[in-house]
Parts: structure tokens; sequence; C-alpha cells
């Protein structure tokens, strides 16, 4: 015991530094000051206690510094001498407590040191009620490089990533155990925006550790051990453990930061010192998961030899979950060590919905059991978790790599337990395993040209340079049919016995029919639109979103004639649109639009509730948009159902005037010449029908002020129409409908108009009316079955007569939906509604 020199006031000071969790005590640490007398070279030896909630001593506790590892005693006691290097104490919890997180939800399993005064480091943990039995049943989501460096990214990750994961949670038992870990890259070098990432995890209301990475280092040090700062400031310690049921956690920083974005992967010295002493303490039988930023072999890490020495000799498959590549690969390192490479949550940097290898925006879900993991799967954020490949048929985008006449399959979460077959025409055959690059995403990060991915800037403007371009992977398959033209399933099963199919389409980059309850729909409500908070959504500047022809949304097209007035559907001047505007009415550029309603109080909030639409200038006299749907039935389809409501979100020069946007459609056009932008959509000749365009409404509600020029609520049922109607066309399986929308040019400053909530029906007999599939009467109704549909609610009596011409049924009605409930006898009958007549079979 050293001597006092001193003899000042005792004191103890005690300060908690983790409050509740869901109203239970959990407190992480106590650090108690011992007498300030004490001399500062006494500060050379850390101590403390572990102990329960309850003051009950904790036996057998791992607690280090980084350096020094060693147990609690029986009296939950421990010292050891403090290397001089190390700023915390930390514990590797056991599995038989609570992770303690303070009120932001961060796991505080550590103290700071404090170089002035001799504390007593002391850890309080609340025990689990059941002794932790159900904890050996928890999940774990992994997720990688959320990578935000602007709000609206902070944004897609809040309220796509996060929210898919707390829904993924509530979809299993009551009572599952989540924990969560971030692989690193948390922000891309903005370091004030830790603070963000840290709000967004703590939405998910349970324990979130984090793991350095490349981007979340002070670019300015070139020192690594002080580079870290930002992230210890935030986190604590770069490199920890903890125990989770039957595996052992361990979190390591393998980036040797050099300064200036610059970096080796490698695990210092320091850490390899450390763990090989955490590890001294774990049983055998335990499970190591590794987490770390760089994949040890796809990143070449230094040293990761002797880290597989050390996971090595277990009876279980140890794992390490790690992400830095931005695409999903599993490293089978040997038959009992995997390191999972986990596609970014982020994507292609926040530009689309996917990463450049083909591998969906999401995160890794693994659900432990008695031997460690039991089951393991990438979940893509916003889609079921049985999406677990995509697939293209022959003729899909030339990557330059001799395979367009063959089928393709991109199975991301892909290892050497997987099988990958392919049935043509109900014939098995395998599909052989390639490295290139996914066609979709070889499409969709085009390096340049029109596909081009704008990505909106912090500016409000679009930074083109943020675009990643493709990247090769090692988990495409591909099958080389003997009859291009056959039916083809793809087939894959998981290392679990899982399997996944799904029924090849005949063309890619386009929208399909889903079947519910026996009816084959197509439904568009526009809601993946961008919206993202912006401060730029009024005319003072320009809120961007990105659009690439044919994926956002899926089979969606879009172009323009420029300045150039079209003389019907011919122009030299077709181009095309890479961005969308986000607008609430108040822009008054032409351009492509994701309309919504912006909040009046916060010019950085818009609606979720999107729709698609357009506004005319001198720039852009003819916009036209449209969406292909291939027609994915086993059936031939006799006519389709079209309904959607049309909205008016900004008034013209004279709001009165009644300006359209002009349905057309068009069966089977040139697919792949509309997918390869070698023909625009709005040069595509094609079928118009009037009743089933959407007018303007007269009495919008800057008419009824006769307010023009101004932004109007599109929202508001006075500035909407419901369009209904059906169109007897015939699609064989694997044929292709284009339904479009023009926008053309009127005099003087035009509307705004968009269309929502889309749904297209198939129909598989042929619904009889008395209009022409070629030019047809602006006021239209179609019947299925005794429900009839009016394109706009009729002004005087509706009547059915019988084919003798017996009065069945005259009334007036409110709505344009007319249920015949009173007519049971099938047959054909006539509808009589203003100075028209139509004939429909019941």
């Amino acid at each position: 015991m050293i001597t006092k020199s001193y003899f000042f006031l005792i004191f103890t000071l005690n300060i908690i530094l983790l409050t509740t969790f869901e109203g239970d005590y959990a407190y992480a640490g106590v650090i108690s000051s011992k007498e300030s007398a004490y001399l500062v070279d006494n500060a050379s030896i850390i101590s403390g206690i572990v102990k329960t909630n309850n003051g009950v001593p904790i036996s057998g506790a791992v607690v280090s510094d980084g350096y020094s590892v060693v147990q609690t005693d029986e009296t939950g006691h421990y010292s050891f001498t403090r290397n001089y290097s190390s700023e915390f104490v930390f514990i590797s919890l056991p599995e038989t407590y609570e992770v303690p997180v303070d009120e932001k939800k961060i796991p505080k399993l550590y103290l700071r040191i404090n170089d002035n005064v001799n504390y007593s480091y002391d850890f309080v943990l609340t025990p689990f009620v059941d002794g932790g039995k159900a904890d050996s049943t928890h999940v774990l989501i992994a997720l990688s490089d959320p990578q935000v460096q602007a709000d609206y990214e902070t944004w897609r990750f809040r309220n796509e990533t996060i929210q898919d994961v707390i829904k993924l949670k509530n979809s299993y038992p009551e009572g599952t155990n989540f924990y969560g870990v971030v692989v690193g890259d948390l922000v891309w070098d903005e370091y004030h925006r830790l603070s963000e990432h840290t709000t967004s995890c703590s939405e998910l209301e349970f324990p979130v550790f984090q793991v350095i990475g490349n981007h979340d280092h002070d670019m300015n040090i070139s020192d690594d051990f002080h580079a870290d700062h930002y992230f210890k400031d935030a986190y604590g310690p770069t490199y920890y453990s903890f125990n989770r049921g039957k595996i052992h956690y361990v979190v390591l920083d393998d980036i040797e930061y050099l300064g200036g974005k610059a970096y080796a992967h490698n695990v210092t010295q320091n850490q390899i010192n450390w763990l090989k002493k955490d590890l001294a303490f774990v049983p055998e039988d335990k499970t190591i998961v590794m987490c770390v930023h760089a994949p040890l072999v796809g990143s070449f890490v230094l040293n990761r030899g002797e880290l597989f020495d050390l996971m090595g000799g277990r009876r279980s498959i140890q794992h390490v979950i790690s992400g830095h590549h931005h695409k999903n690969t599993n490293y089978e390192i040997n038959s009992r060590l995997i390191d999972h490479t986990l596609g970014a949550v982020q994507g292609g940097f926040w530009s689309g919905n996917y990463c450049p290898d083909g591998t969906p925006n999401g995160y890794g879900v693994f659900q432990a059991g008695d031997q460690g993991y039991d089951n393991w799967y990438y979940k893509s954020t916003g889609y079921s978790k049985d999406y677990q490949f995509n697939a293209y048929p022959v003729n899909s985008v030339d990557t330059g790599e001799g395979k367009l006449d063959c089928i393709i399959a991109n199975v991301w979460n892909y290892d050497s337990k997987w099988i990958v077959n392919i049935y043509e025409d109900g014939e098995k055959h395998p599909m052989q395993q390639y490295s290139g690059n996914d066609p979709e995403m070889y499409d969709f990060f085009a390096e340049g040209g029109d596909t081009r991915p704008n990505y909106p800037g912090i500016d409000g403007g679009t930074i083109a340079s943020r675009n990643c371009g493709s990247v090769a992977t090692n988990h495409l398959f591909f099958y080389k049919p003997t009859n291009p033209d056959a039916d083809f399933v793809v087939e894959i099963t998981d290392r679990f016995g899982e399997v996944y199919r799904k029924k090849l389409l005949h063309n890619m980059m386009v929208a399909t029919f889903k079947e519910t309850n026996g009816d084959w729909k197509y439904e568009q409500d526009f809601n993946t639109l961008p919206s993202y908070p912006n401060q730029y959504i009024d005319a003072t500047g320009l809120a961007k979103g990105t659009f690439v022809q044919g994926h956002s949304p899926e089979g969606w097209y879009a172009s323009t004639s420029g300045n150039i007035r079209p003389t019907g559907n011919e122009s030299d001047s077709w181009s095309y649109f890479n961005y969308y505007r986000i607008n609430n009415g108040s822009q008054t550029d032409g351009w492509l639009y994701s309309f919504g309603e912006g909040n009046p109080s916060s010019k950085t909030e818009n609606s979720l509730d999107r729709s698609l639409g357009s506004l005319i200038s001198y720039d852009n006299r003819c916009i036209s948009f449209g969406v292909l749907i291939e027609n994915n039935t086993d059936q031939t389809i006799r006519s389709v159902g079209i309904d959607y409501t049309g909205k008016m979100w900004r008034a013209g020069d004279d709001p009165l005037s009644e300006q359209e946007l002009t349905f057309s459609y068009k069966l089977n056009p040139d697919v792949i010449g509309i997918r390869d932008r070698k023909t625009w959509i709005g040069e595509v000749e094609s079928i118009i029908v009037d009743s089933l365009s959407f007018i303007s409404p007269s009495d919008n509600t800057a008419a009824q002020m006769y307010t023009p020029n101004t932004q109007i609520n599109g929202e508001d049922a006075a500035n909407q129409a419901v369009v209904k109607g059906v169109i007897n066309v015939t699609l064989e399986p694997g044929d292709v409908i284009l339904l479009r929308w023009m926008d053309n040019d009127n005099r003087g400053n035009d509307h705004a108009l968009s269309i929502d909530n889309l749904i297209v029906t198939a129909f598989f007999n042929p619904v009889i009316t008395s209009v022409d599939d070629a030019k047809q009467s602006r006021y239209s109704m179609y019947n299925n079955g005794n429900v009839l549909y009016f394109s706009k609610i009729p002004k005087g009596d509706v009547e059915v007569y019988d084919i003798m011409g017996n009065l069945l049924y005259r009334n007036k009605i409110s709505l344009n939906v007319l249920h015949l409930n009173s007519i049971k006898k099938h047959g054909i009958y006539l509808v009589r509604y203003g100075n028209i007549i139509q004939k429909i079979l019941l």
C-alpha cells in the first residue's frame, strides 16, 4: 500500500453512468472516487467490484483495460496494473445478465479511465429473471455501412432500414431477445452525424453495438491511436467482448488509420495480445463471433491467419461478420469458419435500392441456438425474408461477359451449401456459377449516359460522381436454354433446406401482375418515389431524387421532347430524365415530378404519400411516362381494367381550363428497345383512350377563387378525379402492354398534373362494352359481375333494361359505383346513363 503524502478531506462520489432500460434499472457501472489524498501513482492500479443491482457480488466476471484481462474473485473484486495507453475499463458481459444501456440505448459495458483521480471502477449488472435461458435463442441484426453524409441519407436509414428491422422484429414470437451490431462506417467523415446515428439506432429499442470503420476516423489525424477519438467519445473502446447465450462476441478494429483517408487493413498487435487473454476465459463449447469492418479474407487483413488460429479448434461453426465492400459475400475460410461480408444498408451510396453487385439494400439476420447460430439469412429492406435471389431471362442487358443467350440468377447470400437449379418446361438442370456483373445493376449503375443515377446532393442539386458503378460478384449463375421460349422456374435451396422458387419472366425491367384471392392485379401507389426531407422543396431550390429508366419504380419509363413541340409522336429531340424533382405544387419548371404534400410548418418535411406527374414548360414541351406490364399469369388476358386517381397540384394561367394527361396503350411494343433507350416511350405509336385520360377538374380550388399560377393541394378532393375503365385486349402469357400518359404543351403556363393509386386488373374474359378500343368517349362505364363502374358520376338517372327492353332499375346515384344485387339472372343487359347506352354481360 502506498503511504499518503498529504491529508485531505475524504469523500466519495458515485456517478451512475447508465439509467434505465424499459423501466427497470440496469446500471452499467459506478465510478467511486477514492480518497483524494492518494498519490497520483495510485492511478497505475485499476480496481473495482462487479455486483448485481441488489448488491450481490459477481465472481468470475472478466474485466479489462484492453491490455490486462482478469476475472473477479468470489467477492466480486478485481485489480490489475494499468497500461498507460489504456483509456477505458470494460467488462466482458456474462450471458446471464442484461445488456446495460444508457438513455440513448447505447450499450455501456465500459468506464472511461480518469487520469487525475484514483477511482474504483465498479460495474452493476441486472440478472435475467430466467437466468438467461431466453437469451440462448437471441437474434442478432447485423448492419453494415450506413455511411450517412447528408440529411436525406439519415432520413432513409431511419425510415427504411430501421423501420424494416422493427417490422421484422415484430414478426418474431413475443419475448425473443434482439441485439444489433453496426459493422463500421456509421458515417462518411461527417463526425457530427454520429449523434444522428445514435438516435437512429435508439429507435430499435434494443441494444446496438458499434464497430469502427475507416470513415469513422478523423481524417485530419495520421495517428491510428488518436484518429478514433470521435468514435470513442460516442461509443467507448474500439475493441471489446461480450457474451450472449452460447456465443462469445468479439468486436475488433481492423482499420489501421494513416490519415487523410489512407489506412491499412490490419488488427494491431495489442488487440491480438488482448484477444488471446480474453479467449483464455471462454469455454471451448462457446461459438466465437468476431465483428470487424473490413472482411478478413476479402480485404486481405495482414494478420488474419493469427486471428483464424485463435478462433479454431471449437466444435461449432465460428463466424466473422464484416462489411466495407458494399456487396454481399460469404467467404468460407474452412468448413468451421465463415466470414459473412454484408451488403451495405445504403446500397450504392443511397442512390437506389441495390448494392452494386445486385444485392438489395439490407442486413444480416443471425438466429442463435444451443450451438452458436442455428440459422442465418440476408434480409432485403422493404421485401419479404423469402426474397433471396433475382433472375433474368435471355437477352438481358449486355454486360460484355458473353451471357446474352443465357438465363442468369443472382443468389446474393450463396455459399457452398446452397443448391441452384432451373426447370426448363419441367425438366431440372443445374445452373453454373460464374463471376460477373448483375445485368440489372450494370444498367442501373452505368458509368455514363442517361442511365446514371444522379445522387440527390446536399445542396439540392445532383452529384453524379457518387455513382459507384456496378461491380463483379461470384454469386451469379447461368444456364443456356435448349428452347429460349420455354417456361422456366429457378429453384434455390439454402444450407438450411429452405426452398425459394421464381417463375422466370420473358422480359426484364417490366412490371407484373400479382395474384391475391384469385384476382390478378398490378398496383402502384408511387409511395416509393423520393420524398426525402430537403430544405429546397419550394421554388427557391430543387429537391431531387433518383430516377433511372425501368428501375424506379420497376418497369416505369419517361421521356421528354425537350423544347420542341412534337407532331403526334414525331420529334427529333426525344430524350430522358435521370432524376425526379420533388414538388408540392410550388415549383414552376417543366420536369418529371414526385408530387406530394409539404409540411406548411416545416419545409424539411414532405408527405410519404406520393404521386407521379409532370409540368410542361418551354424546355420540356411534351412529357410522357408509363409502365410496361408483362402477362406473368398462365392464362390469356382478354381485357384489362384501369383504375387510378388523377391529381392537380398547380394551376396555370387559366385555372378553369381543362388540361389532360392523355392515356394510351400499346400491345407488345419494342420492350428491349425501350429498355435499352433506343426507343423512347413518347415516340411509341399507341392507341388513345380518351375516357381513361385524366382531365383536370374545372372546379378546382384555384378556379373557385380564380387564382391563376398558384400552388394547390393535389390531395384535396376538389383537385382530383377518379378514372376507371376497361380496354379489351388479348395478352398471351409473356406478352407486354405499355400504358402511357402524355402531357402536352398548352397555351401559356400549364397545370401540374399527376396520377396516383393505379390498379391494373387482368380479366380472363372480355368485358362487353359499346366502347371502341380506338377512340373512346370521355364518359364511360364498365362492369365486373353485378358491379358497375362509371368514369364520372352520372348526372341523371341510371337505367337498366333486359334485352327485351323491360326496365329493371332506375335511380340516381351519388357514387361512381353501382351494385345491381337485385338482378340475379345471367345474360345481356342495357345500361342507359345520360345519352349513352351500353351493353353489359352479367
